[in-house]
């Protein structure tokens, strides 16, 4: 990740949350990606829970992220 690896997203302003949110979306689906049928994904999952929380942040300061990576 970038500078706002020490950041939380209720901590980030508008801008940096939506960037923030491009980088999760781009890590989540190569995580996705890599993930074998009979591998573990803990990694895949751990990147979707931080997307998700990133999103219910910007949902919550009614913040428009625009569709795709």
């Amino acid at each position: 990740m970038t500078e706002n690896a020490h950041r939380t997203p209720e901590t980030m302003s508008e801008d940096e949350l939506v960037e923030y949110i491009k980088e999760l979306r781009a890590r989540t689906q190569a995580a996705f990606d890599s993930t074998t049928p009979e591998g573990d994904q803990l990694r895949h999952n751990g990147s979707r829970d931080e997307l998700d929380h990133a999103n219910k942040v910007a949902r919550d300061r009614k913040i428009d992220v625009p569709p795709g990576r």
